[in-house]
């Protein structure tokens, strides 16, 4: 429909201002039937068809033949993408730049940004510490919890302060592990298995491992 509902341009017309016509006016391109402004619509950005890529919590923009976008209220343009900067933990606060970096990850956590600024949220089994992810059931510094630390002469183990380690464990620097596995001390103190990209490393009979996240093989 062209103009009004009942009225149907020919294959050759196009509809240009609500009437049918033979070519589009005033600089507009003839796109399927359709006379578009290649300069300004995002649909048809700098050519028919040409569609800039619609953002999540945004909207696509054509502006002078250039694609951009328009974020929704809460949220900041980052490059080309709208992000919270109040919960993203790659842009906290601001967009990530030279001199505003991502929130840093702990080892054995994930970062999180909560009103922008960073924090930390410890993986199961593990607690935050100032700014570490501990495991307090075997760190002599955080044994059963953060700041308890043991004497010089005892290890951790279960989370209480103990003078000897159980069986089948070994002191490992105040630590009491299971060096069969333990990944940071597999199968003796020190040997720590590396880490892998998408997984984690595991510690058994053999020696070190390692497990893929979920989504990976």
């Amino acid at each position: 429909p062209c103009g009004t509902c009942d009225t149907a341009c020919s294959a050759a017309q196009v509809c240009d201002k609500g009437k049918c016509s033979t070519e589009c006016s005033g600089g507009r391109s003839n796109c399927n039937g359709s006379c578009m402004d290649t300069t300004s619509s995002p649909l048809n950005c700098k050519g028919c068809g040409m569609a800039c890529p619609m953002p999540e919590h945004g909207s696509a923009t054509c502006t002078n033949s250039t694609c951009g976008i328009a974020c929704a209220e809460g949220y900041q343009q980052c490059a080309d993408a709208c992000v919270d900067v109040m919960s993203d933990p790659q842009n906290c606060g601001d967009c990530a730049s030279e001199t505003h970096l991502p929130c840093d990850a702990p080892a054995n956590g994930m970062a999180v940004c909560a009103a922008g600024k960073c924090g930390a949220s410890c993986d199961q089994g593990f607690a935050l510490c100032g700014t570490a992810c501990v495991d307090v059931s075997t760190n002599p510094a955080h044994c059963g919890g953060c700041d308890k630390p043991c004497a010089t002469d005892e290890a951790c183990a279960g989370g209480k302060c103990v003078s000897d380690c159980p069986s089948g464990t070994t002191n490992c620097g105040g630590a009491c592990v299971d060096t069969a596995a333990d990944p940071a001390h597999c199968l003796d103190c020190g040997t720590s298995c590396p880490s892998i990209a998408h997984g984690s490393p595991t510690c058994g009979a053999g020696g070190c491992g390692f497990e893929c996240d979920d989504g990976y093989s």
